[in-house]
């Protein structure tokens, strides 16, 4: 996995990335139909290696749109969604720096992450493996890995970890290229943010803020959200709307 200074940090790009979001990509958490994917494989072999208790990968359109690939077990895929609802937490800062973030004990980081402190700690999670999959200058998605005990990574398991975040990089990137392995739904995300937005005359980064903080506040993910907005259950009004009620 290369740290190269030059990969392209989501946190830098501006609202025009809305506009360049691959169609596939999309914020509903499912994995592909299959029951069996490569990502599932992979992830799988990671656990079975004994590097992790857990692993999750996801494709990451930033912070617009996200499409969950294959998680071993429904603690990593809740450790992705919630991260990736408030954009806070160690896979957020792993795929805006595209480095890995490794954590060898949740408990005592989760000052750094205040939001999402309740989530990873009422997790089984006690040390965390986060890894952008990153092909050429760009981070197209991340790979999350826990284990249920704290310590430090060591340099051996690192590299495994690297290693198996290439694998999952290159899927990643065949299903973003050629849908070799599967297509990947339309986004929902992006097109949300765009829709309150109009609704509410904001800039779409206000309106994705906005929709993060209603998110927070109603004890929902950024996916359930917008699949209420969906459903007229939620409207860009009750996003709007103040928590005092105006």
């Amino acid at each position: 996995m290369p740290d190269d200074p030059e990969v392209t940090p989501v946190s830098s790009a501006n609202s025009d990335e809305l506009n360049d979001v691959d169609t596939r990509w999309t914020a509903d958490s499912a994995r592909v139909p299959s029951d069996v994917t490569p990502e599932l494989l992979v992830c799988t072999a990671v656990v079975r290696g004994d590097l992790a208790d857990g692993a999750a990968c996801s494709v990451v359109a930033g912070a617009y749109e996200r499409f969950a690939l294959a998680s071993t077990d429904h603690h990593t895929r809740n450790l992705e969604e919630v991260q990736f609802t408030l954009w806070q937490g160690p896979g957020p800062e792993a795929v805006d720096s595209g480095v890995p973030r490794l954590v060898a004990d949740v408990c005592e980081a989760t000052s750094v992450w205040p939001l999402v402190a309740d989530a990873v700690v009422e997790s089984p999670a006690r040390s965390l493996a986060s890894l952008p999959l990153v092909v050429g200058s760009r981070c197209v998605g991340l790979f999350t890995a826990y284990r249920r005990r704290p310590g430090e990574f060591s340099v051996d398991d690192v590299a495994a970890l690297v290693a198996f975040a290439d694998a999952l990089a290159s899927l990643a990137a065949n299903r973003l290229r050629d849908d070799r392995d599967g297509p990947l739904p339309p986004p929902q995300v992006a097109g949300a943010v765009r829709q309150v937005a109009m609704d509410l005359d904001r800039h779409p980064l206000d309106a994705l803020a906005l929709m993060r903080a209603h998110a927070f506040r109603t004890g929902r993910t950024l996916s359930a959200l917008v699949a209420d907005l969906m459903l007229g259950t939620t409207t860009a009004e009750d996003i709007g709307r103040r928590p005092d009620g105006h």
